[in-house]
C-alpha cells in the first residue's frame, strides 16, 4: 500500500447524490491545493517514518468503517422484506445470550456512526494539514489556518466541511428523541443553529457519508497530485 494511495473509493461505484457532492468538492480541493502551492505552502521532503505514522493514524477510519458497515447492513435491512426480516431475526436470535436486541444494536451503530463522522471530518483536517508547510499544525486551528494560507480557495471550501455537525457529535450536545437525531447549541441544550438541527435516521447517515466522500476526494485528489509530480520538490 503506497503512501498517497490508501482507500480510495471509487467515485464511479457511488450513489448518484454522492458523486454530484464528489463532483461539486474535487474542483474546490484542486483549486486548494494549487493555491497553496503558490503560496509556498506545500510540503514535498518526508521522512520515511513521517510516511508511516500517517497511515497508521489514518487507518483506524478504514477499520471503524468496516464495523459500522456491518451493523448498519443488519439496521438497514428492509423491514417489508421476508429475507431482510429474517436476517434481522436470526442475528438478534443468535446474539441474544450475549445481551443483544433491537435497540442495542442500534445504538451501537450510532456510537459508530458518531465516530466515522467524527473521524472523516478531523482526519481530513489531518491529512490536508500534513502537506502543507510553514502553518499551524493544530487541527482544532484549521478553520483560521486555511483561512490564512488559501484566503482565495478556502471560502469555497469551507461550506463542504461540516463543522457544526461535527461539534454537536464530539461535544455530546446532541439526544435521540422521537426516533430523530437532534442537535443543540450547547450545554444549556438550546436549539441549535443547524438548519437541519433535527433529522431522521437517514438524514444523519447522508450527513456522515458527505464528510467520508469529503475526505476520500481529498485522498483521490492527492494520488493525482502525487502522479503528476505536484509534491515533487
Amino acid at each position: 500500500m503506497g503512501f498517497w494511495e490508501y482507500k480510495i473509493n471509487n467515485p464511479n461505484v457511488m450513489l448518484a447524490s454522492e458523486k454530484k457532492l464528489w463532483n461539486e468538492i474535487e474542483p474546490v480541493l484542486n483549486g486548494l491545493l494549487d493555491e497553496l502551492r503558490v503560496q509556498g505552502k506545500i510540503e514535498t521532503i518526508y521522512t520515511q517514518a513521517e510516511k508511516e505514522d500517517l497511515l497508521s493514524a489514518v487507518e483506524k477510519l478504514d477499520r471503524i468503517s468496516e464495523a459500522h458497515n456491518t451493523l448498519l447492513d443488519i439496521i438497514r435491512q428492509q423491514r417489508g422484506s421476508t429475507e431482510g426480516q429474517r436476517k434481522r431475526e436470526t442475528f438478534l436470535k443468535q446474539t441474544a445470550e450475549f445481551g443483544f436486541n433491537e435497540q442495542r444494536v442500534v445504538f451501537m451503530y450510532l456510537a459508530l456512526a458518531v465516530t466515522v463522522e467524527v473521524l472523516s471530518t478531523e482526519l481530513f483536517k489531518l491529512r490536508l494539514l500534513f502537506h502543507m508547510k510553514d502553518v499551524d499544525f493544530a487541527v482544532s486551528h484549521f478553520s483560521t489556518t486555511m483561512s490564512s494560507a488559501a484566503q482565495i480557495s478556502w471560502p469555497k471550501l469551507k461550506p463542504y466541511v461540516d463543522n457544526e455537525f461535527r461539534n454537536s457529535l464530539s461535544h455530546g450536545t446532541w439526544a435521540v428523541i422521537n426516533h430523530k437525531i437532534v442537535l443543540f447549541k450547547d450545554a444549556k441544550l438550546l436549539p441549535s443553529s443547524d438548519p437541519e438541527a433535527k433529522m431522521s435516521l437517514h438524514r444523519f447517515m447522508m450527513r456522515i457519508k458527505s464528510q467520508n466522500v469529503l475526505y476520500q476526494c481529498l485522498i483521490n485528489v492527492l494520488d493525482k497530485k502525487a502522479k503528476s509530480g505536484f509534491f515533487m520538490p
